[in-house]
């Protein structure tokens, strides 16, 4: 069985932390560890290129790319193209929607096609709702979207998502056999969780100029509309004027960052704690000292079908966790979390409230979450992954589906 993974616009080798590109290199290390012939096809990044990704085995094709706004998927289509004409691979595993249209232009040159299989990270209008008041070029753009959406699962020999919810919703939007529709949950690195000594503790709570006795409440994640900022904001509000010895600390970056700092200053939030974009290594030490975790997205499409990979991260470090109740959080969690009414700043600060005041429920959720995250390892993930490459195989070659 020949698999290539071709990741489109997704640069493998960037300094910059990306969520995609974690996620892919992570289920690369551990495909190698299965016995089958994996050829990677991404951007190339420089002479270091094997530096980058020698903790795999399989065969690399790069490509020229222009990793700038306005030139990265045409960049990709013309570089990329003339290689995967010529690929001779039994599935082609594409991430993304561009990595998938292009493929499907390949083939149209090829003799014979390649079986693509696609894994859609995230869906043409899953911020449709959060998207009314956008410009007339922004529509079209959405419309043009979702035309290519739907020639793309048209094309694809089998489907690759995180969700049941997700699964569900593609099966009927799509007109997709389910059986052709593979779950393959999200992975996480179970040993990701830290205990700091009193000392540590100490030392960083005098940096952040936090008293001793102050309970933790954190964010971790992007600042936008979409990660439920605004909802954030007013939970704190709430919290702060009900509990006095809460501190919240808010680690991350996007585009409502000054809308952050603006309402921090004019609300005079004293123990609101804003330290930016942190590193993913320093993250596992800052989730230790929390007392609350808190995943404030709004409900739309993309939050209701898929998990935000800071789900895993948070249950794996043992800490309660506070949420608005979307189905796919709800589908990993069941009643081991303070599940709360969505896009509702009260219910929020209520679900807040609920663990700082009961320490031992928060105690019970935080074991809980560890038991149920054992079964979100990367090991797992990427064991689910190479069963759905052999079942959509022996579904493309020992049918008619596959002509040449």
């Amino acid at each position: 069985m020949k698999v290539a993974i071709f990741t489109g616009t997704i640069v493998l080798g960037q300094k910059e932390y990306d969520v995609r590109r974690a996620y892919i290199l992570e289920r690369l290390k551990y495909l190698s560890n299965y016995n089958f012939n994996l050829c990677l096809v991404t951007p190339e990044t420089g002479s270091d290129e094997n530096k980058t990704y020698n903790h795999t085995k399989y065969n690399l094709y790069t490509y020229k790319f222009k990793n700038r706004n306005g030139f990265k998927s045409l960049s990709a289509m013309v570089f990329s193209i003339p290689g995967l004409v010529r690929l001779d691979c039994d599935l082609i595993h594409c991430y993304s929607h561009q990595a998938a249209l292009i493929a499907i232009l390949a083939n149209f040159i090829r003799k014979s096609k390649n079986p693509i299989l696609f894994e859609p990270m995230g869906l043409a209008e899953e911020e449709d709702r959060l998207n009314k008041k956008s410009s007339i070029k922004i529509s079209l753009l959405m419309r043009f979207n979702k035309l290519i959406e739907k020639t793309i699962f048209k094309e694809s020999y089998g489907i690759i998502v995180y969700t049941h919810a997700l699964k569900k919703y593609i099966s009927k939007k799509f007109h997709v056999d389910e059986n052709r529709i593979y779950i393959v949950p999200h992975g996480v690195n179970l040993n990701i969780s830290y205990k700091p000594d009193k000392t540590e503790r100490h030392n960083i709570f005098s940096k952040l100029n936090i008293r001793d006795n102050n309970k933790i409440v954190m964010y971790v994640g992007s600042l936008s509309e979409l990660h439920g900022t605004p909802h954030l904001m007013e939970a704190i509000k709430e919290v702060t004027i009900r509990r006095r010895d809460t501190t919240f600390i808010i680690l991350g970056s996007g585009i409502l960052e000054k809308n952050v700092n603006k309402f921090i200053s004019i609300n005079k939030l004293t123990n609101v704690f804003y330290p930016g974009l942190i590193s993913s290594k320093e993250i596992p030490f800052y989730l230790s000292i929390a007392d609350v975790l808190v995943i404030p997205h709004s409900r739309c499409l993309q939050t209701e079908l898929d998990q935000p990979t800071k789900l895993f991260e948070y249950l794996s470090s043992g800490k309660p966790i506070v949420s608005f109740d979307l189905k796919a959080i709800a589908e990993v969690v069941g009643e081991n979390a303070i599940l709360v009414k969505p896009d509702s700043s009260k219910a929020l600060a209520e679900g807040i409230l609920t663990l700082l005041n009961n320490e031992r429920l928060a105690k019970e959720l935080g074991e809980k979450g560890k038991e149920i995250v054992k079964k979100y390892s990367w090991e797992e993930s990427a064991r689910q992954q190479y069963e759905a490459y052999k079942n959509l195989y022996h579904q493309i070659y020992n049918s008619d589906q596959h002509a040449g």
